[in-house]
């Protein structure tokens, strides 16, 4: 009995020690995901609904007075796309470091086109912890070192 019980604690830490580690792009918790996210409800799925999961109240109250997904888009992200956007974190520019650790920051790049043009362009998104969750609260033009 106690042999039986020792071979299955052991293998249950075991099994537990060998969780496979997510990328941060690919757990729901991390800021990267966040954004990717955000972004991709705004420009392809175009669902206010799932934009506001990972806003603000600030920024929900700012995305809510547009009315809608495009004049959010026009005005607040300063960029218009078509809906096949490609959406690439940035892991050639430094992410912010900050002193405070619930703020955090990533760096998106947004290739697509608009009425035939290509664009490509760079968004910096702040993110802040509320209530152990990361929350994007500002969003900006990522500068370039």
């Amino acid at each position: 009995m106690f042999r039986s019980t020792l071979i299955a604690t052991f293998l249950f830490l075991l099994a537990a020690c060998n969780e496979p580690k997510l990328a941060p792009h690919e757990n729901p918790r991390s800021p990267e995901y966040r954004a990717m996210h955000f972004l991709s409800s705004i420009y392809i799925r175009q669902s206010k609904s799932e934009a506001l999961k990972y806003l603000s109240d600030k920024q929900k109250r700012i995305l809510s007075s547009y009315g809608g997904i495009n004049g959010y888009s026009r005005h607040i992200l300063n960029l218009k796309v078509n809906p096949n956007v490609k959406l690439y974190i940035d892991r050639r520019l430094d992410q912010v470091k900050y002193s405070n650790p619930d703020i955090h920051s990533v760096n998106l790049i947004l290739s697509g086109e608009y009425r035939n043009k290509i664009i490509k362009d760079i968004r910096k998104i702040l993110f802040i912890k509320d209530k152990g969750e990361w929350k994007i609260d500002g969003i900006g033009l990522a500068t370039i070192k």
